[in-house]
């Protein structure tokens, strides 16, 4: 069922950060709210055949996309004939055909994985994301002891016998916790793992690291991975950050210091344009970005307008970088109606925030780690550039909200009415098999 809820027209030249705050008064007020969202999210950065998420508020398997962000209680699973990689910030997961992993944990202090079946590769970037990171079986829990790469097989139960699961510890260190036993393994070691009476006692026994098509795929990539240039100005949690260096070059603006600007763009290209909106929780309408390295420019910093071209400027470098749905301010249109549309694709337009416009998110009532810009480093003197409040460009005090697609209309035309007239998502795949468990896809 929708629920429109209108506003009487604002007056005549209220900001796009200020009807962002109006708006998000009414969704408190209509009961939209929750509680807090996440700052640090996972990335589908990659989806080879059929790769599916778990929507918990729909009972149902949607495509997962890439660029979809990934939450904490989401689950990913792989047809057969699939593969898949999901970054979260410099951590990386990468999954067979056959797979299905469960994001037990995925905050700013933990990240727990629960392999519910099929292969993993785990690539942890430090000893301190070793310290916040463990992946779960039936038989126990993994955890890595410093930075590598390793390998986790859960086979389920067959004629030869019960199920369990292989784990190797490619590089670095690894260490097994299970009922009655605690085991390590260091490079190059691998080990089964599986359960034996009851109710249970958990057994290892070391065994050799094998080869597979899986393996080897894993292997290429990792031989592919270096320090990537963006790190140098941006944190590497920023998830997404990865894949910019390969799409696009760096610059010194005269004002906001070091900006991105993407390279295999058309001439005309404005952000926000090719991608589509998607229902997430807990934001609601959330943008995915079409481009490869569209992830990080679309939910951290701020999009600026240089000359003739738009660049990407990432902010002051921070050590935990906040996530949001989308960098934009809703509002009906440039005349600044109002309007909120619960339950359909979004209506009315939305407006880029420049690098001094407060982001204020609609989904929860408060906002302390958005109160002000995020990651905006303080420069004594400094003009007031970017976007003003009135979405002017703070030179000449024209308004620039029209050029290039910096408005965009939700109801008519381009990516964002890329759901279908009764909101569906694009790709869901209802799985009709009754079970007590989450239904798999297949």
């Amino acid at each position: 069922m929708k629920w429109r809820a209108s506003m009487a027209r604002a007056r005549q030249g209220l900001g796009a950060a200020a009807a962002a705050l109006l708006l998000s008064a009414w969704a408190v007020a209509a009961g939209a709210a929750v509680s807090e969202a996440p700052g640090r999210v996972g990335r589908v950065a990659q989806a080879e055949g059929a790769v599916w998420v778990w929507d918990s508020e729909g009972g149902e398997w949607t495509a997962a996309v890439p660029n979809r962000p990934l939450i904490e209680g989401d689950r990913l699973s792989v047809d057969d004939d699939g593969r898949a990689e999901v970054r979260i910030g410099p951590t990386v997961l990468r999954l067979d055909g056959g797979t299905e992993l469960e994001f037990a944990a995925l905050n700013d202090e933990r990240l727990e994985f629960a392999l519910q079946r099929g292969s993993l590769a785990l690539r942890v970037p430090t000893a301190q994301h070793a310290r916040q990171t463990g992946v779960s079986t039936m038989e126990g829990r993994f955890e890595p002891l410093a930075a590598g790469t390793y390998r986790f097989d859960h086979l389920d139960a067959d004629a030869s016998g019960g199920a369990l699961t292989r784990a190797a510890a490619l590089r670095g260190a690894l260490q097994f916790a299970g009922a009655g036993n605690l085991r390590r393994l260091d490079a190059g070691e691998a080990v089964e793992v599986w359960l034996e009476g009851r109710p249970g006692v958990a057994r290892t026994r070391s065994v050799a690291l094998g080869r597979d098509d899986f393996g080897e795929w894993v292997l290429a990539l990792e031989r592919g991975v270096g320090s990537a240039q963006a790190y140098r100005y941006v944190s590497p949690e920023v998830t997404g950050a990865e894949d910019l260096d390969r799409y696009g070059g760096w610059e010194v603006h005269p004002e906001y210091g070091a900006v991105w600007i993407p390279t295999s763009v058309p001439y005309g290209w404005a952000p926000f344009r090719d991608g589509h909106w998607s229902f997430i929780r807990p934001w609601g309408w959330t943008w995915v970005d079409g481009a490869p390295w569209g992830f990080a420019p679309s939910h951290y910093g701020r999009w600026v307008r240089w000359g003739v071209r738009w660049t990407w400027w990432p902010g002051a470098r921070v050590a935990q970088p906040v996530f949001a749905p989308a960098l934009v301010a809703w509002v009906g249109g440039p005349s600044v109606g109002l309007s909120l549309t619960l339950g359909g694709p979004p209506a009315g337009s939305w407006a880029l925030l420049g690098p001094r416009d407060v982001y204020r998110p609609i989904y929860i009532d408060r906002a302390p780690r958005y109160a002000r810009p995020p990651q905006w480093p303080r420069h004594p003197g400094a003009r007031h550039g970017g976007h003003d409040r009135e979405g002017r460009d703070g030179r000449d005090g024209r308004d620039r909200r029209g050029e290039d697609g910096h408005w965009r209309d939700g109801r008519h035309g381009d990516a964002a009415n890329a759901h279908d007239r009764d909101g569906r998502r694009d790709g869901r795949r209802p799985d009709p098999r009754p079970g007590t468990t989450t239904p798999r896809p297949g």
